[in-house]
């Protein structure tokens, strides 16, 4: 196969460059005449581009077939294997083990009751026993040798079925288009005619991205295919997925693009897919996490992370696709190194898409609020509760107080757990919360409506929290933020300077959200 790649690279290179130069000729004058020139289009629009597509196929085979040859290194040394004879047997052993391990535990209690210990049956026994250990042990070891043959063998084959596909799509509507290019008809003026012929390959080789498939074989890449194994044997019996083996699936299938997956992992997908974008299931989804035994961080970051995924999945394609932009743009440098206007481009056509997609922000942040605060409340009403239990058991002399989740006796507590919420990495530090592993940006720092600021919604959020949280007057509020903000930036000079301009010591702006979010909270708690 190697030396085909080589004469197949040496025929498109030199058909390559024979275009190169006859188009050269042309646009030189070196060939003229209205033959030369109307010949030239068909050059220019289907053949010259088809062999420069099919020359990066050719290579695209050349490099993943370097990557099948590390990846078969692995599991050569078997001799052939057939999965499903190895799991079949796998299958039988197991089923001997069972077997093997009851007759022990039958000698055992057997052994337990013979009180004799020099007598003949017990010496019997114990031999049985001995022999039936060794038998485990041989079963048990035949049983991890099936166990690592079987391993090796699904990521062999998760690695190279990702591998020729692109590029043997291209050969094939290649070999489809030099059947219809000897269809195509020329007159002797050099104008061609495609009347009646299928040409539908030209555009279809012109879509096909080349993507080469390394092998990889780094520990993530193998603990990630286990990973996915066990979700797969989850799926088939028909058991549900938690959020994080789901999270697992995803990043499994992303990063295996090409691979043709079972019709139970991508009917999983869909439909959580248009589960997580359903508003109604979103509202089920937060109400289990408030009743759930989770601490009331963990909650907090639940519902942020359920929030996240109905604003990704409402509006995926365009994520997926911004991503994908910045990926290529980041893979020599930092995002914030690549040149502003490119940056511009790509983050306005995402903004575009996302004010098309119908989202009133500004309702979901409110209810992702007000979902938040629903949680301290029940805090508070739980803490109250255990207080006055308490009081029933034991008191102070004269201690007649019983208190109720007005109280603003924790307002101590309540500060400190606010500032648990709000600090950077923190559940609501949205502005530098990446939304998973895969795709590390916010959601929340793009401009959902207008010309919101990357940090309007944290502030906002911050506000409108903040008021229900700990019920300060506004100012209190926001000069609480600038302090915050100070503790940040350790910067003592900016703080003064933020703090006689009226932005409370804050950045610019930041002050203006959280009132946005203060003013939303008084105008909902009427």
């Amino acid at each position: 196969m190697t030396n085909n790649l080589q004469v197949a690279n040496e025929v498109t290179d030199r058909l390559s460059s024979g275009c190169d130069h006859l188009i050269s000729s042309l646009n030189s004058g070196e060939l003229t005449g209205a033959a030369y020139t109307a010949g030239k289009g068909l050059f220019t629009d289907v053949i010259i581009p088809s062999i420069k597509k099919l020359q990066a196929a050719v290579d695209d085979i050349q490099l993943e077939l370097t990557s099948y040859e590390h990846a078969d290194a692995q599991v050569s040394g078997y001799g052939d294997l057939d999965l499903d004879q190895l799991k079949e047997l796998k299958k039988l052993r197991e089923e001997q083990l069972a077997i093997v391990e009851a007759q022990i535990q039958a000698r055992e209690n057997w052994l337990n009751q013979i009180t004799d210990l020099f007598s003949l049956n017990w010496g019997k026994a114990f031999s049985e026993k001995t022999i039936l250990y060794n038998t485990k042990f041989q079963i048990e070891s035949g049983i991890q040798d099936l166990d690592d043959k079987i391993e090796k063998l699904e990521f062999f084959v998760s690695q190279v079925s990702q591998y020729f596909n692109d590029s043997l799509e291209i050969l094939s509507l290649a070999i489809k288009g030099t059947t219809q290019l000897s269809k195509i008809i020329v007159d002797s003026d050099g104008n061609y005619y495609a009347d009646g012929v299928d040409m539908s390959w030209v555009q279809k080789m012109k879509d096909v991205k080349i993507e080469s498939a390394k092998y990889d074989s780094s520990k993530k890449a193998k603990d990630l295919h286990k990973e996915y194994q066990k979700i797969l044997d989850k799926l088939e019996n028909g058991k549900e997925l938690s959020d994080k083996e789901f999270q697992i699936l995803e990043s499994y299938v992303h990063h295996h693009p090409q691979i043709q997956f079972p019709q139970v992992v991508t009917e999983k997908l869909k439909a959580e897919a248009t589960n997580r974008a359903n508003p109604e299931k979103l509202k089920e989804k937060v109400e289990t996490i408030k009743k759930s035994n989770k601490t009331s961080m963990k909650k907090v970051d639940l519902i942020v992370k359920a929030y996240e995924d109905y604003l990704f999945y409402s509006n995926r394609e365009a994520f997926e696709e911004y991503w994908k932009k910045r990926k290529e743009l980041t893979q020599d440098k930092d995002w914030k190194d690549v040149d502003s206007k490119i940056k511009d481009t790509i983050e306005d056509n995402l903004n575009v898409e996302l004010k098309k997609s119908g989202i009133d922000i500004k309702e979901v942040y409110n209810n992702l609020a007000d979902d938040i605060l629903s949680i301290h409340e029940g805090d508070m009403k739980q803490r109250n509760y255990l207080i006055n239990e308490g009081r029933k058991v034991w008191k102070s002399p004269g201690d007649d107080i019983m208190i109720n989740s007005a109280d603003l006796t924790q307002v101590g507590i309540d500060l400190t757990d606010f500032v648990n919420l709000v600090n950077t990495g923190k559940p609501l530090d949205l502005k530098s919360r990446n939304y998973n592993d895969e795709l590390e940006f916010s959601l929340w720092s793009r401009k959902w409506e207008g010309n919101l600021r990357d940090d309007y919604l944290g502030n906002y959020l911050f506000g409108y929290v903040a008021k229900g949280y700990l019920g300060m007057e506004d100012e209190q509020i926001k000069n609480y933020a600038g302090l915050a903000q100070l503790a940040s930036d350790k910067d003592v000079v900016k703080f003064f300077k933020n703090k006689s301009n009226g932005n409370f010591g804050d950045n610019e702006g930041d002050a203006s959200a959280i009132q946005d979010g203060i003013d939303s909270y008084k105008e909902n708690n009427k």
